[in-house]
């Protein structure tokens, strides 16, 4: 087993086995500024002409169009394609891109959904922006989706005519100018490696200037021109990496977009503010250096965002709560998330505000950062390194990127985000799954050295609903700012479509991030993020055609039976289906040799990496268990006799698991007792804890494959999976420990009885009659409900004991009675010294200190009474 480090967090990805067309990403949702959004027009389409019957009706769903009548739509040929892009298309070219558009209200600006990203490998969504605003395009909404892989180009042409059918005049002038400007930005892109924001801002700016200098001066010379092209690549820190080349292609462009219809409006300039803008807060992050205290925060002269004039009034409240808490003490890492989630409700913030939300995040984020030599040395105490807190972020980030990457995850989380305030950019997803229309999915604060669970949420796809799956506490559509800022945040929410036959089937295996969208030496290495099989992004030919696959149904072009034996040669059109992709699918040559009999089956099978949490590796395990018990017997699942390197206890305990399998007898107590062996040895190292964790999974395979049929709800609990049931348990217990007044309680009675949280349902309470007493009771899975351990911790006399339920002959509760405490010796054979270290006293509760005040009082007046019965009688 390979050791990892502790943010190694692994996110499942559901793999659609029918219909591998995904959910459209999700468009943020809110507006700040006051357009009625409300306003929206009748919506036309164009569909590729080469689509099929089956593949157009998936992309009419996935464009959320399938009310689109006959006559607003239109079809897409080649010869459409050349009309707008003269690129040589003919009526022979296929072409599959789509479109959708549907004019908005005025202040709208122009947005863009790309619905299939994984199907688009160049053109970014606000790269169509900018070119659709080049062509004269005004506050529309624009989705496109393609069922086939193409660089995206000719998406643009079904845009174009759908704007001239909505009343849009185009000149072909302007649309050439639009087509270049593409191409332009992607040569900056690949000959500078600025990223995409930087890139379209950089276009955004130098088309303002142009405007304002035309509308200044009417007439522009082509000094003026180039001037523009130099100042503005000096302003965005690019014009060392410029080749002569790419500087001549950018002043020719220049010049001819001063020619265009756009350049001569200045209504141009505000469709481009309200609709190329972006915070670049990855950017932003990555040139982070240092920390401040929290004095040091305080002491900085305070930005003010009051003016609601240019910022949303919750800027200003957000800033407000970040100063209240660095003064008070508090979460600020909530805030942080906060602003991912206002960002996303609000795409109509202008610059000036996603700014001030930068700084926010970077205030939080210079604090924060103070504390990572106090984390990193918690973390050495539990033999786990600790990333720096900017390692987190940025790993957030790609997360959030590579969500962004699978839209049907992506609208399913902005949805959960936007109901919780809990951000991809500020947490982690460690795992989901799908029960029918339900979807859960967990959010976990990782950067925190206990790895606590922030929350399990379900999200219903018929009614849209958020419930916490512990709590059952159903969240409204939006998070309640003003609860907590006192700022409403308003919903004009522009809803993505999600086809009505989207399921989910069982996560089958695990994608893990690679390749971070953010380069920066200064932070420690981040797991690097890939794309699903299912959406491969390399070697994007420039064409687009047909072939007898691509006529196909749509479920065969999803599948795994890719077309390999076209090529393509001499068409003259912008898009191609990527046959080309596949000449890198392993042949069946290379596929790894199937195991013979004698081979170990463990070499073969997609474990788990046991370095992590054990709530990281069951929040990545599919619910449903993978072995049966025949391969637990059988193969080899290590030697931990080695007492050098491993507690003898862990091959004790693996001994008895083996015993316990051979019989079908239940193992949910020694799946406790390996919560409870961590308990009383806080310093196992990394290998013993892996090999513990190897365990726990085994005892989950076994209980799935053996156990989960016969099992019933704990307590009148709502019935879960055996996993997120496990994922229940861990996050009560985590709860649990994190408040003081009960966690040293719950511990001893761990390391009394044998019996933890985190391997039995539990339920417990200071005794309303005797609030001396503090009861527990457990659930023991598979066994008849009458049958569930109790214990209680006497607060009076301090032991934990067994309290038989009910009263005693006089009427009392009936009193705690001592227990014989559980060794591991007594099951195992094997001594294990309790090394747990409490972390304070046990106190009083408020209840136990009022009883105990109240039975003084009447002990207090019984005794005056009896003198005062005394006096009378002398």
């Amino acid at each position: 087993m390979k050791k990892n480090k502790l943010f190694r967090v692994t996110l499942s990805l559901m793999l659609v086995s029918a219909i591998s067309y995904p959910i459209v990403t999700q468009l943020p949702v809110v507006s700040a500024v006051t357009t009625d959004q409300s306003v929206q027009r009748e919506g036309k389409m164009s569909l590729g002409g080469s689509l099929n019957a089956e593949q157009a009706t998936v992309t009419q769903q996935l464009l959320g169009a399938k009310d689109v009548t006959a006559e607003n739509t239109i079809r897409v040929d080649g010869n459409m394609v050349n009309h707008y892009l003269n690129d040589g298309s003919n009526a022979n070219t296929g072409v599959f891109s789509s479109a959708y558009i549907q004019p908005q209200a005025e202040g709208f600006g122009v947005r863009v959904q790309i619905v299939t990203p994984q199907n688009i490998t160049l053109v970014s969504a606000t790269t169509y922006q900018n070119a659709a605003i080049t062509a004269g395009a005004k506050d529309v909404l624009v989705r496109i989706a393609t069922v086939v892989e193409v660089t995206g180009e000719g998406a643009l042409a079904g845009v174009y005519a759908l704007l001239e059918e909505s009343g849009t005049t185009l000149q072909p002038k302007d649309i050439q100018v639009a087509n270049k400007e593409i191409q332009i930005i992607d040569s900056i892109k690949n000959n500078t490696q600025i990223s995409d924001y930087s890139t379209n801002q950089f276009i955004t700016d130098v088309k303002i200037n142009i405007i304002n200098q035309i509308n200044q001066n009417v007439e522009i010379t082509e000094q003026e021109l180039n001037l523009i092209i130099i100042n503005q690549l000096q302003a965005h820190q690019i014009d060392a990496t410029i080749s002569n080349e790419l500087l001549n292609e950018l002043m020719q462009f220049a010049k001819d977009f001063s020619e265009t219809e756009a350049a001569q409006n200045t209504d141009t300039i505000e469709q481009l503010e309200l609709s190329v803008v972006g915070s670049n807060w990855p950017e932003v992050l990555a040139s982070q250096e240092g920390s401040l205290t929290v004095d040091q925060a305080l002491a900085l002269d305070r930005p003010d965002y009051s003016d609601n004039s240019i910022y949303h009034p919750i800027i200003q409240a957000m800033l407000d709560e970040v100063y209240l808490l660095l003064n008070q003490g508090g979460d600020l890492h909530r805030v942080y998330s906060h602003t991912f989630v206002v960002e996303t409700l609000m795409p109509q913030l202008s610059q000036s505000e996603l700014e001030a939300l930068n700084y926010i995040r970077t205030l939080i984020y210079q604090v924060t950062a103070n504390t990572d030599t106090d984390r990193q040395a918690q973390g050495a105490q539990n033999g786990v390194e600790q990333p720096t807190y900017k390692t987190y972020l940025t790993y957030y980030l790609n997360q959030a990127a590579q969500i962004n990457q699978e839209p049907s995850f992506n609208e399913i989380i902005q949805r959960v985000s936007a109901a919780t305030g809990l951000a991809a950019e500020a947490y982690s997803i460690i795992g989901v799954t799908q029960d029918g229309r339900d979807v859960t999915v967990t959010f976990v604060e990782s950067w925190q050295v206990t790895e606590p669970v922030i929350g399990t949420y379900r999200f219903n796809l018929d009614s849209l609903e958020v419930v916490d799956v512990n709590t059952q506490e159903v969240f409204p559509l939006v998070f309640d700012f003003e609860a907590v800022y006192g700022v409403a945040v308003e919903n004009y929410a522009i809803e993505a479509p999600i086809p009505e036959e989207y399921t989910v089937p069982s996560v089958e295996s695990l994608e893990e991030y690679e390749v971070p969208i953010i380069v920066d030496e200064s932070t420690e290495s981040i797991p690097e993020v890939t794309l699903p099989e299912e959406t491969p992004t390399e070697e994007v030919s420039s064409e687009e055609t047909i072939t007898p696959e691509t006529e196909t149904s749509v479920v065969e072009e999803t599948v795994e039976e890719v077309p390999v034996e076209e090529t393509v040669e001499d068409v003259p059109t912008e898009e191609v289906p990527v046959e080309e992709t596949v000449e890198e699918v392993p042949s069946e040559e290379t596929v790894e040799e199937v195991p013979t009999e004698e081979e170990n089956p463990v070499a073969t099978m997609a474990l788990p990496d046991f370095y992590q949490s054990w709530t990281d590796i069951l929040n990545g395990m599919p619910a449903e268990g993978i072995i049966n018990n025949e391969t637990i017997l059988s193969a080899d699942w290590g030697d931990y006799s080695d007492s050098q390197i491993y507690h003898p206890i862990i091959q004790a305990m693996y001994n008895r698991f083996f015993e316990q399998v051979q019989i079908n007898e239940k193992v949910q107590e020694l799946l406790s007792h390996t919560f409870v062996l961590e308990e009383m040895q806080p310093n196992l190292s990394a290998d013993e804890r892996a090999a513990i964790n190897q365990l726990r999974w085994l005892i989950y395979q076994y209980n799935a494959y053996t156990w989960e049929a016969d099992r019933q709800p704990a307590f009148e609990q709502p019935q879960l999976n055996l996993k997120d049931e496990y994922l229940r348990r861990i996050n009560n217990y985590t709860q649990a420990m994190n408040d003081s007044s009960v966690r040293e309680i719950i511990s001893l009675i761990s390391r009394t009885t044998g019996i933890n949280m985190q391997a039995f349902a539990t339920e417990y309470e200071v005794n309303a009659d005797n609030p001396s007493y503090f009861d527990f009771y457990y659930w023991v899975d598979n066994m008849p409900a009458g049958e569930i351990p109790s214990y209680t911790y006497d607060y009076i006399n301090q032991f934990v004991g067994y309290r038989p339920l009910g009263l005693d002959a006089e009427g009392n509760l009936n009193a705690v009675e001592p227990i014989q405490a559980f060794t591991f010796a007594s099951v195992y054979g094997v001594d294990v010294a309790d090394e747990y270290q409490p972390q304070q006293a046990i106190e009083y509760p408020s209840q136990l200190q009022d009883y105990l005040n109240a039975q003084e009082t009447v002990e207090t007046d019984q005794t005056q009474e009896t003198v005062e019965t005394d006096e009378v009688v002398e």
